[in-house]
């Protein structure tokens, strides 16, 4: 996963995407991390989501669960 800071909001670059059925609209959760995010845009391979944290309140969390 990478992170793309936006201010007091980051974008998360995810390693999953279409081909294992992830959608636009979705939410989900960061391991350590308070709020949800959705997922914004949705590729073969890759998806992008928005939460509402900046990157350092991130940190090393990486572990990523997608609602289905």
């Amino acid at each position: 996963m990478q992170l793309l800071p936006q201010g007091a909001k980051t974008v998360l670059v995810i390693n999953r995407g279409s081909k294992v059925c992830v959608k636009v609209g979705q939410s989900g959760k960061l391991a350590g991390v308070g709020p949800a995010f959705k997922i914004t845009e949705v590729y073969e391979f890759r998806s992008k989501a928005i939460i509402d944290v900046d990157e350092k309140t991130i940190g090393a969390n990486r572990g990523v669960t997608i609602n289905r």
